[in-house]
């Protein structure tokens, strides 16, 4: 039996993580900021104090020295303007920032004024694209958008901003105009022809909806997050039936097998305490599972006598090939993940990473033994099915070993109450 589980090697402790040189350059940016200040300030106090000492020393007339102290107090509340009005500004794209943008949702909703519509748009697929590209592809991406964004958003009297990261925002009167036009007066001239990005937004009317920053942010935001995972679960669908169809029509005779381990893995995995997301990828994973099979020549498949050296290391690369076949839908990443982990052992002994124990994904290995109970208790042409008892005592003979016992004890339980025999839980 062949445990079917997951390595995603993307997955990370809860929490954002900066890169050591992420770190390093906020650092940067944080001493550049603070020196903008402490510069002229220090400067200044020299001058000052320079200026001071020769006027004492009667070495400065009286009229140089008041024309002195107002250049250097002139110049130095200039210098002060200048950081203040630079520490608004995005320096990637030159457009306002949060900071920006909080100080400007405050003046529109204190005291309520006209009728506002506040815009958030994010480049969704940003870090994915950074990864392929590298950050200078990143940046310039940004900007390409940020101008088309702020052009936009100027003729229509309002102004851009960027927020963090892919993040932006647009803040402009609407009138009487309905803020879906807005949006799509937005979209549709702020394009990004680049495979992988996805534009998800979140909109709020003022004062109608919100009335004060704090309140028009988090609802803008929330309605954001909300239409991005819509557009993630449509297009994670789309490829999943786009695969599924291929996979149906050069092996038809996986569709049933397919349908029944993913019908198993999620009764396994509700009793398990998967979420709703976890559910639809290890369902996902359960009907991609074999697409690597695809990439091997039907002889070998179908070969009838023994398989070389060659032919068996062939077919145990399935599982790593079908996650590249996978990966090639972004909206699938985290199912090609599980699908490449399909072929490792709980003890470690499986491929293609030797990954073992909670190292494999849970979902990986909720398939695992979900396939292998399936076929256990199908018949074969070499042998009739096995009974329910029979399938658990063969998996908890391998439990520790290719699969993981919890799982394999959630399968029992949710056999039991299938088949409404209490002793298969034991």
């Amino acid at each position: 039996m062949e445990a079917s589980t997951v390595h995603d090697p993307q997955r990370t402790p809860a929490g954002p993580r900066l890169s050591p040189v992420r770190r390093g350059w906020r650092t940067v940016v944080q001493f550049e900021r603070e020196w903008l200040v402490a510069g002229p300030s220090l400067f200044a106090a020299l001058a000052l104090a320079l200026l001071l000492y020769n006027h004492v020393q009667r070495q400065v007339s009286d009229l140089a020295f008041w024309i002195g102290l107002a250049l250097i107090g002139t110049v130095f509340v200039w210098l002060l303007q200048n950081n203040h009005r630079q520490s608004r500004l995005d320096p990637v794209t030159g457009l306002a920032n949060r900071l920006l943008l909080q100080h400007d949702l405050k003046t529109v909703l204190s005291p309520a004024g006209a009728r506002h519509t506040l815009v958030v748009v994010e480049l969704d697929g940003l870090s994915a694209y950074r990864d392929r590209l590298g950050f200078e592809a990143g940046d310039e991406l940004l900007r390409r958008f940020a101008r088309g964004l702020a052009e936009v958003v100027g003729q229509l009297g309002g102004r851009a901003y960027r927020m963090e990261g892919g993040q932006f925002g647009a803040l402009l009167p609407s009138g009487e105009r309905p803020s879906g036009e807005i949006v799509m007066a937005i979209l549709a001239s702020a394009e990004v022809d680049e495979e992988g990005i996805d534009r998800p937004h979140g909109e709020v009317t003022l004062p109608d909806s919100a009335q004060d920053a704090d309140t028009a942010l988090r609802v803008a935001l929330e309605r954001l997050a909300s239409h991005r995972q819509r557009q993630r679960r449509s297009a994670k669908r789309q490829a999943h039936d786009a695969l599924v169809a291929v996979l149906s029509s050069c092996r038809p005779e996986l569709a049933e097998h397919l349908r029944a381990v993913a019908f198993r893995a999620i009764s396994v995995g509700r009793l398990l305490g998967l979420s709703q997301g976890q559910l639809d990828d290890v369902v996902c994973a359960a009907k991609l599972q074999n697409i690597g099979m695809l990439t091997i020549p039907d002889s070998i498949l179908d070969k009838p006598t023994e398989l070389s050296a060659a032919e068996a290391e062939l077919v145990r690369r399935h599982s790593d090939a079908g996650a590249r076949v996978i990966a090639a839908a972004p909206a699938l990443h985290s199912v090609a993940a599980l699908v490449r982990a399909s072929c490792e052992h709980f003890d470690g002994t499986g491929y293609p990473d030797g990954i073992a124990g909670e190292a494999i994904p849970l979902g990986s290995r909720i398939v695992a033994v979900c396939v292998a109970y399936t076929a256990l208790t199908a018949p074969r042409p070499h042998r009739p099915p096995r009974s329910p008892e029979e399938a658990l005592a063969a998996l908890r003979q391998c439990a520790g070993a290719q699969f993981d016992p919890d799982v394999v004890e959630a399968l029992a339980e949710d056999v039991a109450d299938e088949v409404g025999d209490p002793l298969v839980r034991v």
